[in-house]
């Protein structure tokens, strides 16, 4: 397979092939949102952040997943104020996969809330696009379009008026309830 391949559109369920960028590239994408320029990005002090060590859009080295001697360890004194903030290569959080770092700043954003991870009105249909939305389910989207195809097609999501109370929760429960939805007609 050619590099060219892999990096052009891929298609997501039955839908148009559009660019989702890989995990790496969403996250670098998400943190140059969030900051007002590049430069503040590889300054980020928000060492906190799930996707803080992927923030430049690389794997960090391996020598970050080690915590330094006397670093502090509770979450208080990992905040930029803090004397001896925590971040780079102090860092006392081991590095995990990009994804599993999507999934941990999903429910971060979500305050903890997996059903809103699930139903995250994010996809760039409904609302403003977010870059890891396509990985919220803290899998690649090629898998989730295997596992679960309706929670990787925008256009099946419910829009945001739905009352996240009124829909199941569980990946696989939401699953069924999207496809049971387009069987009997697409209503919201």
């Amino acid at each position: 397979m050619s590099n060219s391949s892999l990096l052009g559109p891929r298609p997501i369920g039955n839908g148009p092939p559009r660019a989702i960028p890989r995990p790496l590239r969403a996250i670098r994408l998400r943190c140059v949102g969030c900051s007002e320029t590049l430069a503040d990005v590889r300054n980020c002090s928000c060492s906190f952040c799930a996707l803080w060590p992927f923030r430049m859009g690389k794997r960090p080295r391996a020598q970050s997943d080690l915590p330094a001697p006397g670093c502090p360890t509770t979450s208080e004194n990992r905040t930029a104020e803090a004397p001896g903030a925590c971040s780079g290569p102090n860092s006392t959080r081991k590095t995990r996969s990009p994804l599993k770092a999507i999934r941990r700043y999903c429910l971060a954003c979500a305050d903890g809330n997996g059903k809103y991870v699930t139903w995250c009105p994010c996809d760039g249909l409904h609302s403003g696009g977010c870059p890891l939305w396509p990985y919220r389910l803290g899998i690649r989207p090629a898998t989730a379009c295997a596992r679960f195809p309706a929670l990787v097609v925008p256009s099946m999501m419910p829009t945001a008026t739905v009352c996240l109370d009124d829909l199941p929760s569980g990946i696989a429960a939401a699953a069924g309830y999207l496809i049971e939805r387009q069987q009997a007609g697409g209503g919201q």
